[in-house]
């Protein structure tokens, strides 16, 4: 079997529990498939809660590394991590209004159209954020998305978030506890292939003639699939 030389990017959304990036790490390199370099998509408050609690005094994302053996095999840092802007193009702080919801969908849309590309192989996690953040990362991935890519939500065990409400990965134990990487299908309409690439924001595409175009194509996929 060739060795795949497309790079492994994780894409996550995160809200104020930056613990789903350590996890998510955790439980792909549990399988063998921790990726190359991660992208986290969040707010500010996100941004912030991030910086403390991973790379804070405790240096919980460095502890993580070096206890799975991926220390200068995983790039993630303050520069790859992606801001959601609000509707007046600032920063946002909360996802809490429809204008927040379309500025959250037009980014992930852009983040994704630049990955979806045969230099990389995407994994994307839902588990962080709230649930409009899971929402609309799982509409992008339909759209965009390649047979190659695919999307996860990660189970924490009941005992570890009673006895760590914010279940970041230390030293005290996450290592013996399994996670469960959950594998969430997919419909991938590829509309993302370098033939059909989508243009524009969400909020632009989202037309009736746009979603009978997106309806075609699915039907058309069943129907090469059949014959």
């Amino acid at each position: 079997m060739a060795e795949d030389k497309r790079k492994h990017i994780l894409l996550i959304s995160v809200g104020m529990s930056p613990a789903v990036i350590t996890e998510t790490v955790y439980a792909l390199n549990q399988v063998k498939d921790a990726p190359q370099e991660i992208v986290a998509i969040t707010t500010v408050k996100g941004k912030e809660a991030i910086m403390e609690q991973l790379f804070g005094e405790d240096a919980v994302w460095e502890t993580m590394l070096n206890e799975c053996k991926l220390k200068g095999k995983v790039i993630f840092d303050e520069a790859n991590i992606e801001l959601i802007p609000d509707e007046n193009k600032k920063h946002s702080k909360d996802i809490v209004s429809d204008s927040d919801n379309n500025e959250l969908a037009d980014k992930l849309l852009r983040i994704l159209r630049g990955y979806t590309t045969p230099d990389y192989r995407i994994s994307f996690s839902i588990a962080g954020g709230r649930k409009s953040m899971s929402a609309v990362g799982a509409l992008v991935m339909s759209l965009l998305g390649r047979k190659e890519d695919k999307m996860y939500h990660i189970l924490v065990p009941n005992l570890l978030m009673i006895s760590d409400l914010n279940r970041v990965f230390t030293t005290r134990g996450i290592l013996s506890i399994s996670l469960v990487k959950k594998f969430i299908p997919v419909m991938m309409l590829n509309c993302g292939s370098a033939k059909s690439r989508l243009s524009g924001p969400v909020t632009g595409l989202m037309t009736k003639a746009w979603i009978r175009k997106v309806i075609l194509l699915w039907l058309m996929k069943s129907i090469n699939k059949k014959s």
